[in-house]
């Protein structure tokens, strides 16, 4: 779990990565849109909750190398997705969008 989620700290979208045991948890700059989020991991086949800006997994210790390879990669592809968001000139975070459509919604 350790050797899959460091790299991700590198990111300009991550302010950190930590894994403790079992549990791995990446904490984003910006809070993460939980819908948008859902649906890509689900596109890859993986099922996580995400919360606020952390995006984390408690895979169980039965879960086989390809198993978590599978988690770990749909965490990548969420800070790469919120990265390239980032690196876009001129682009705003989803998160942003979301959180203006809702004050405009109220």
């Amino acid at each position: 779990l350790e050797a899959e989620l460091r790299p991700l700290a590198s990111s300009p979208a991550v302010r950190g990565v930590r894994v403790l045991g079992a549990i791995g948890v990446v904490e984003m700059e910006e809070p993460l849109h939980l819908p948008s989020v859902q649906a890509l991991l689900v596109r890859r086949g993986v099922w996580l909750r995400p919360f606020g800006r952390m995006l984390y997994t408690m895979p169980p210790f039965v879960v086989s190398e390809a198993e978590l390879r599978r988690i770990t990669g749909g965490m990548r592809a969420v800070v790469e997705a919120t990265e390239s968001a980032l690196l876009e000139k001129g682009a705003r975070l989803e998160s942003e969008v979301w959180r203006e459509s809702q004050s405009h919604a109220g």
